[in-house]
């Protein structure tokens, strides 16, 4: 199954932190989610733990994680 690079959705949710690969955020349902920074943009950069956060996101990721 090949993925649409260009198809993204936004989410949004508040940060929580960062790793080598990958961003933390608690989603508005409440559930933290790791999104890999390989299929998103690259709004979470500056931000701090706790700042609200909006993406655009990978939308085949998104669907599969339910976003």
């Amino acid at each position: 199954m090949s993925h649409d690079e260009d198809d993204t959705t936004t989410v949004q949710g508040v940060f929580r932190r960062e790793s080598d690969k990958a961003i933390l955020i608690e989603t508005i349902d409440g559930e933290d989610c790791w999104i890999p920074k390989s299929v998103c943009d690259d709004a979470w950069e500056g931000h701090d733990r706790g700042d609200p956060i909006t993406l655009e996101v990978a939308t085949w990721f998104a669907e599969k994680e339910g976003l």
